[in-house]
């Protein structure tokens, strides 16, 4: 994955961290994204969660033993953790979130760097970019996606809703002054609330007044499969849950039964979705009330 040309433009000097999640070493089959990170004279963190004992977390330490490499073993569990240890260790501006199963575009990679000084303003709390199934090959349709997302109107609510956590790039350091960060009850890895954890920060963006800058440029390359484009059980409860945070009530209560009725309707789930949905919304509400006290 290194024939590109343009690995010898990347600057050294490039204000961003490329930030990797992993567990127990994982990340050291990935040897497309592995190598990149190697050639590549841009900082990474990878933060390796350990659970088990396992000789991939050796060879992974072993393989990534470079100064522009930090490595954090933590026996800490969930995705969210993961992200916000990967964003507490950046130094740089920009933090671009990368899961251990994706690589680059090197030549989006390049453009990205190039781009980002041009938002670096205290207004902007990520830009979103493009996921591709494969080099020219985007994940979906983005013709249709807004060049800004901002405020905290329902349409922008609905925006956030669309964005995949593999398209951003987070403004690190206007997280940091505002303290967000990743809430730890949702994300792979959690349970009863394994996702949702991008669209509840980017709801958190909104509230603080940030905004959400899109980027033309696909940057990492992702298989064609997702752990949250099903529809079951378990995405119907997280969808509740982050829908009860994000929205007014009405608008939950509205959106629960219209999509139970979709899905019914095309046949892709019984009424036992939306039954799993509302569950979602009385635990997430459960969760903003222990966190208040």
């Amino acid at each position: 994955m290194l024939e590109s040309s343009c690995v010898g433009e990347f600057r050294p000097d490039v204000d961003l961290t490329i930030c990797i999640s992993t567990m127990n070493g994982t990340l050291i089959e990935n040897d497309a994204l592995v190598n990149q990170l190697v050639a590549l004279p841009i900082p990474v963190v990878v933060v390796n969660q350990v659970t088990q004992n396992n000789p991939k977390t050796q060879e992974l330490a072993t393989k990534l033993d470079l100064s522009h490499i930090e490595l954090l073993e933590t026996s800490s569990r969930g995705l969210s953790r993961s992200r916000n240890e990967a964003i507490r260790l950046t130094t740089t501006t920009w933090a671009l979130l990368c899961d251990d199963d994706v690589w680059f575009n090197l030549d989006g990679l390049l453009q990205l760097t190039q781009s980002l000084p041009q938002h670096d303003t205290r207004h902007v709390g990520a830009v979103v970019t493009q996921l591709l199934k494969d080099v020219g090959i985007g994940w979906r349709d983005y013709s249709n996606r807004p060049e800004v997302v901002q405020g905290t109107s329902i349409w922008a609510k609905l925006q956030i809703q669309r964005i995949n956590s593999m398209e951003l790039v987070l403004h690190a350091a206007n997280m940091k002054e505002h303290k967000i960060a990743f809430r730890h009850e949702w994300g792979l890895g959690t349970q009863p609330a394994p996702g949702g954890e991008e669209v509840l920060l980017l709801n958190d963006f909104l509230g603080h007044g940030l905004e959400l800058r899109r980027i033309e440029v696909g940057v990492r390359i992702h298989p064609d499969d997702s752990s949250g484009s099903s529809i079951n059980s378990t995405n119907a409860f997280v969808q509740g849950s982050t829908n009860a945070v994000v929205f007014p009530k009405a608008i939950y209560w509205a959106l629960g039964a219209w999509l139970t009725f979709k899905h019914l309707v095309r046949r892709h789930s019984s009424f036992s979705w939306g039954v799993s949905y509302f569950k979602g919304g009385r635990w997430a509400v459960r969760q903003l009330n222990l966190s208040k006290k």
